[in-house]
């Protein structure tokens, strides 16, 4: 299974593209894959088609990774702004319900919460 991919922007970094690869039905609960500094969207090829018969999989290159814009320079805290900006932007940014997540989240973890 070959993921589409989908640029954005967002008001919260209006001058930033970043980029997602998707994988699935956009009607099923989203699972998010994110990877840690370094990497991109696409250390999760071998492993997000697995997920997507169940999940709406969503990988995001954070800024100055794989094919989201590369600034000259990166700001501390860019990390937590790129996953706000995807939470915004994403079919499933409302809050699941309490109980069992309907949203789940792999990857690396956000420094911060602001």
């Amino acid at each position: 299974m070959e993921p589409t991919t989908e640029k954005f922007s967002s008001d919260l970094a209006p001058d930033v593209v970043l980029h997602t690869l998707q994988w699935g039905n956009r009607d099923a609960p989203a699972l998010v894959l994110l990877h840690g500094g370094g990497a991109n969207a696409h250390w999760w090829d071998h492993l997000a088609p697995a997920l997507a018969d169940r999940h709406h999989v969503i990988a995001l290159d954070f800024l100055g990774h794989g094919d989201s814009d590369h600034p000259d320079e990166l700001l501390t805290g860019a990390f937590n702004i790129d996953l706000e900006a995807l939470c915004e932007e994403a079919p499933h940014r409302r809050p699941p319900p309490p109980g069992p997540p309907d949203v789940q989240w792999f990857g690396g973890a956000s420094s911060s919460w602001n």
